[in-house]
C-alpha cells in the first residue's frame, strides 16, 4: 500500500458481515480507516481494528459450523441409539415366546 491507498479486500471482507446490529461501527471504523493519513497511527488503529472484526467474524462462521456439524452427528447417533434399543427390546421379547 502506498501513498493515500488502503487494502480493499480488506475493506470488502468488512462490508461483507455487516449486520444490522454493527453496522454504524463498521461503516465507522471504514470511514475513519479511509480518511486517515496513509500511514498514520490512527490508519493503523482502524485497520488493525477491521482486520480483527473481520478474523472475529469468520471464527465465528468456522464456530456456527462445526456447531451444526456437532448437532448432526448428535442426532444421528441418537437416531442410532433409539434403534438399537428398540431392535433389542424385540429381540429380547422373541426370546421369551
Amino acid at each position: 500500500m502506498t501513498g493515500l491507498d488502503f487494502d480493499p479486500s480488506l475493506l470488502y471482507q468488512a462490508r461483507k458481515f455487516i449486520t444490522a446490529a454493527n453496522v454504524h461501527y463498521v461503516y465507522t471504523c471504514i470511514l475513519c480507516y479511509e480518511s486517515s493519513a496513509a500511514h498514520s497511527e490512527t490508519r493503523q488503529r482502524y485497520e488493525r481494528l477491521l482486520r480483527e472484526f473481520v478474523g472475529l467474524q469468520k471464527r465465528l462462521i468456522a464456530a456456527r459450523s462445526n456447531a451444526e456439524l456437532v448437532r448432526s452427528r448428535s442426532n444421528r447417533a441418537r437416531t442410532a441409539s433409539a434403534s438399537l434399543k428398540i431392535e433389542k427390546l424385540r429381540n429380547a421379547r422373541s426370546c421369551m415366546k
